[in-house]
């Protein structure tokens, strides 16, 4: 089979997490090796998949904010990063079904 690298990551938070969050990449692991990205959110002990998507298709979908940004609902960006709406991100489900299939396309 062929070897995909994957980036996983996760944000620990407060609250349950939710479709209108943001998914980020920090700008300085952008060149990192990899062909997918998939995230996640922790609360206490659950950690929760919100989806994946290729690098070149996030990077290419990415707003880049700058560290201390303000986001829509009042919090600064930690650090520089590039991020989309977990909403936009493809389902946890059809990663399953695509690395079961003999198919296998990430952009």
């Amino acid at each position: 089979g062929e070897d995909i690298k994957l980036d996983v990551k996760c944000k620990k938070r407060n609250v349950k997490p939710s479709w209108d969050y943001d998914a980020h990449v920090a700008l300085d692991q952008k060149d990192y090796d990899c062909r997918i990205y998939a995230f996640s959110s922790m609360t206490e002990k659950i950690v929760t998949f919100m989806g994946w998507c290729g690098k070149k298709e996030f990077w290419d979908q990415a707003e880049i904010v700058k560290r201390g940004d303000k986001d829509n609902r009042g919090f600064a960006e930690r650090r520089d990063s590039g991020k989309i709406k977990y909403s936009q991100l493809r389902k946890m489900s059809d990663f399953i079904k695509i690395t079961k299939s003999s198919k296998w396309e990430a952009k």
